[in-house]
């Protein structure tokens, strides 16, 4: 099998699987990823309870069940049930691919509809696509130095020359720092246009929404940060390796969005009124209640409702992305959340007003 992608890291069988998806390729693919990703088979209920819509019924999900893994086995991964315990597993001894022989006329025709894709922001393999495109230019003997994701200079840092501009391919460099346990140079500029040269221990490495992020350690703090990458100008691989922490998952980052946020000085928290982080309280309903853990990522504090249901206590750097978490998730804001609810008003006349 290919190297799992960037906004997955392998786990034991007990760790939080990726969060629920509505899109159907991307539900599949996790699937198989949390498949591959245990050598202990898992039961159907526990797939249904973490990567399949919540509120559906049985029929519902059997269909959706079945046709992900007719999906998996025709692209020639295997999934093996366990009948003593309906359960399912992945062996990856049998799930590696045939060795494909393509004439040069074909692999030009492949190639030319890759490069097509590689600006594509919503394309859901990028990283895949680019080692494919590696491949294929392999092949075809053509200039691969576009496709090898490493910037021209060695150590533009320690040169002290101008920050090389980050080349097509800068997540790739970020990404072989992440399986490598290798620490970076960065150079950094923030939301409020400010520069700096940062020692990161690359954690991990996701995309969302179109954009790379990059969680590591940041030297001057050892804090937990998020850098976006477009705001890489240069970044230098350096010979030290580092141990990340054993409970770190980057899927936390991608189910919870609205925790990532650039930092603030002083100045930008006493304009905005807030810290880095706020804290708000989300009404989870009765209804998902049941599925708490997985909405949440085990992230904030959570007690329970008069209604059945349970008030979600947690922080937030990003209101945008908290508003479209909420509403998109079925939740609500607590009354006493006057600030968020005041926002997502706010948001909802105005979309209101765009579709009269």
């Amino acid at each position: 099998m290919p190297d799992a992608l960037p906004t997955y890291v392998p786990a034991s069988a007990e760790s939080p699987l990726p969060p629920p998806s509505s899109s159907p390729l991307e539900r599949a693919l996790n699937l198989a990823l949390t498949l591959a990703a245990t050598t202990q088979p898992l039961p159907a209920e526990r797939l249904r309870r973490e990567l399949y819509p919540p509120r559906q019924s049985d029929e519902a999900f059997a269909r959706m069940f079945s046709r992900d893994k007719e999906l998996l086995r025709a692209a020639g991964l295997t999934i093996t049930f366990h009948d003593e315990d309906s359960s399912y597993s992945l062996p990856r001894e049998d799930t590696w691919a045939e060795t494909i022989e393509l004439e040069r006329a074909d692999a030009a025709a492949l190639a030319l509809a890759g490069f097509a894709l590689l600006d594509e922001p919503l394309f859901p393999l990028p990283l895949a696509l680019r080692l494919a495109l590696l491949k294929l230019s392999r092949l075809l003997k053509v200039d691969s130095s576009p496709l090898l994701g490493y910037l021209p200079a060695a150590s533009a840092l320690a040169a002290g020359a101008d920050a090389a501009p980050p080349t097509l391919l800068l997540p790739e460099v970020l990404w072989r720092a992440v399986r490598e346990c290798t620490a970076l140079n960065l150079s950094y500029t923030n939301a409020a246009g400010q520069s700096s040269h940062r020692r990161v221990c690359p954690y991990g490495l996701f995309l969302l929404r179109g954009r790379w992020y990059l969680v590591g350690a940041d030297g001057a703090s050892a804090q937990q940060r998020v850098f976006a990458v477009p705001r890489i100008s240069a970044v230098e691989i350096l010979n030290e390796r580092f141990q990340p922490p054993a409970n770190f998952d980057v899927r936390r980052w991608v189910a919870l969005p609205f925790q990532i946020g650039e930092e603030q000085t002083g100045a930008e928290q006493m304009m905005n009124g807030q810290n880095k982080d706020a804290l708000t309280t989300i009404v989870i309903p009765p209804e998902l209640a049941d599925h708490a853990l997985t909405l949440t990522r085990a992230e904030g504090k959570l007690s329970p409702r008069a209604d059945e249901g349970l008030n979600w206590q947690v922080n937030y750097r990003n209101l945008d992305e908290l508003l479209y978490f909420v509403t998109n998730e079925g939740l609500r804001f607590a009354p006493c959340a006057t600030k968020e609810n005041r926002a997502l008003h706010k948001g909802l006349e105005a979309v209101v007003q765009a579709h009269a």
